[in-house]
């Protein structure tokens, strides 16, 4: 569901067919997905910043920070600020402690 939020129209059917893929299982899951599918209208991704309604309180946008190699936090829902070490808004995902597992729940 990440890449660049704008792309041709074949790189953006491709997207589309990507998107037609998930059904999750979970009713949460499916309702993130569902908001993100609306959010990014016909666009690979939405335009940021977005508004966040329906994305859920587990869900997190992570977007490439400009002329690096690492993704900052965009917005979180709330069950990440139960986590004992939250990333801050604006975090690098590089400057998270235990990176290799910072995004594993």
């Amino acid at each position: 569901m990440t890449t660049l939020a704008e792309a041709s129209p074949p790189l953006r059917r491709l997207f589309d067919r990507l998107d037609f893929a998930p059904s999750p299982a979970e009713p949460a899951l499916g309702s993130a997905l569902s908001a993100w599918t609306r959010l990014r209208g016909r666009d690979a991704a939405p335009k940021w910043p977005a508004p966040t309604g329906g994305l859920g309180a587990r869900s997190a946008v992570f977007l490439r920070k400009a002329g690096t190699r690492d993704y900052e936090l965009a917005w979180k829902g709330s069950a990440f600020e139960a986590l004992p070490d939250p990333l801050a808004q604006g975090a690098t995902l590089a400057s998270a402690r235990g990176r290799r597992g910072a995004l594993h729940g």
